[in-house]
C-alpha cells in the first residue's frame, strides 16, 4: 500500500515540477520560431535584392553588347 503511495507522491512532485517550468520552456520556443521568422524574412530580402542585381547586370551586359 505505501509503494502506490510513494509512486503516486513522486508522479506529483513530478508533475509539480514541470507545470513550473513548463511555461517558460514554451516561450523560449515560441520565441526562437519570432527569431527563425525573421531571419527567414531577411533571407528573402537579400534572395530579392541578389535577383533584382542579377537582372540589372544583365541588362547592362546586353547595352554593352550593341
Amino acid at each position: 500500500m505505501f509503494v502506490g503511495a510513494d509512486k503516486n507522491n513522486t508522479i506529483r512532485n513530478l508533475t509539480g515540477e514541470y507545470k513550473k517550468i513548463e511555461p517558460d520552456c514554451r516561450e523560449g520556443v515560441r520565441a526562437q520560431l519570432e527569431r527563425m521568422k525573421e531571419l527567414c524574412k531577411e533571407r528573402n530580402n537579400l534572395y530579392e535584392k541578389q535577383n533584382d542585381l542579377k537582372g540589372q547586370k544583365q541588362k547592362i551586359e546586353k547595352s554593352l553588347e550593341r
